[in-house]
């Protein structure tokens, strides 16, 4: 599988390493890539991982959503931002949407699916 990871933080880079781990492929997105060609970039891919941060009131994060769905792409995110401030616009397509949040990823958290003999699938508070 063919993922696309918006942002190439931590979590990205976790997300980005989970794939390598399973034989899928994963290519990054990043805050300075031209906008202009992320859904062409998305296109080329089987899935969308949105993983920045949230700086604004999910604007940034809307747009990439709603990008993908409209490129046909399933779109995984933990951005939350764009759930709370435009669960609106998002609601007609939750079932394209993956979603969870995320709190803490400059915390080290994501550092423990480093170890795979602990077998953690994932983290939840």
């Amino acid at each position: 599988m063919k993922t696309l990871v918006v942002g190439k933080g931590q979590i990205g880079q976790a997300i980005a390493g989970l794939c390598s781990s399973r034989g899928d492929c994963a290519s990054f997105f990043r805050s300075k890539d031209d906008r202009s060609q992320f859904a062409e970039q998305a296109t080329q891919n089987d899935v969308v991982f949105v993983a920045i941060p949230t700086y604004d009131t999910g604007e940034t994060a809307l747009g990439y959503l709603l990008d993908s769905i409209r490129v046909g792409k399933p779109v995984v995110t933990c951005e939350k931002g764009s759930l709370a401030y435009h669960f609106d616009k998002v609601k007609p397509y939750l079932n394209r949407v993956g979603r969870t949040a995320s709190v803490g990823g400059g915390s080290g958290m994501m550092t423990l699916f480093s170890f795979p003999h602990l077998g953690l699938k994932r983290i939840v508070g």
